[in-house]
């Protein structure tokens, strides 16, 4: 069966950001979340689900600037680093919600 691994960018909304690993730990059965959050723009201070954890050491981002890139290469670095790192990867904000069922996604 194909694995999904998320990563999630984040600098603030941190609630939002914690519901979308929420749901999409529910949504794909627990898989691999690496979330990268800029904490020098604001806290974190929701608890991340078993399956996600934050990208350490952070960087500092700004909109549209290249930081957004380098944060997320080291993002995904980090999933493909994992024991068993996840066949497809996808890339969303922490301001971004799943509007189509998992398994049409798998598909």
């Amino acid at each position: 069966m194909t694995s999904m691994g998320f990563v999630v960018l984040s600098h603030r909304g941190t609630e939002q950001t914690a519901r979308l690993v929420r749901t999409l730990t529910r949504a794909y059965d627990g898989p691999q979340i690496a979330v990268h959050h800029d904490f020098a723009q604001c806290p974190f201070d929701e608890p991340l689900e078993g399956n996600a954890s934050f990208v350490r050491p952070h960087l500092r981002t700004a909109w549209a600037d290249f930081s957004v890139v380098e944060a997320t290469v080291l993002s995904i670095a980090d999933l493909l680093g994992r024991r068993d790192p996840p066949d497809w990867i996808h890339v969303l904000s922490g301001a971004d919600y799943p509007v189509r069922p998992a398994d049409e996604v798998v598909r």
